[in-house]
């Protein structure tokens, strides 16, 4: 299965008041919600040493949407706030970054002060 990986757009009121910069944000967009994109994100909150990329979070995220586990990290955001950067395949934990996008990915992860790298060290 193959999760579509987004960034907030610039000036999100609801994608970034609910989900804490850095976070590997992974999608589905079979949304029950006309217009509006289910979310699952992984933001390392409590520093697990484990989740140090964007890929560790994103491998996160994708579980939980793969499995619909009831988390408090998903959220129904509008599509319109939202830009997708790649696709996290989860039959082989395999993040792919579209390479006009990266830049987007990099400035949403500097916005957690540990600086995650995109990918797996």
């Amino acid at each position: 299965m193959k999760y579509p990986v987004f960034v907030p757009v610039q000036g999100a009121s609801v994608a970034s008041t609910l989900i804490k910069g850095g976070s590997a944000i992974v999608g589905s967009l079979e949304s029950s919600i006309e217009g509006y994109v289910t979310v699952y994100f992984e933001g390392n909150l409590f520093d697990a040493c484990n989740l140090n990329t964007i890929f560790d979070r994103a491998m996160i995220a994708a579980g939980r949407l793969h499995q619909r586990y009831p988390t408090t990290a998903k959220a129904a955001i509008p599509a319109s706030e939202l830009i997708q950067v790649g696709i996290y395949c989860y039959a082989n934990h395999d993040l792919q970054i579209q390479s006009d996008k990266l830049a987007l990915l990099q400035s949403w992860a500097d916005l957690d002060p540990r600086k995650p790298q995109i990918q797996k060290a």
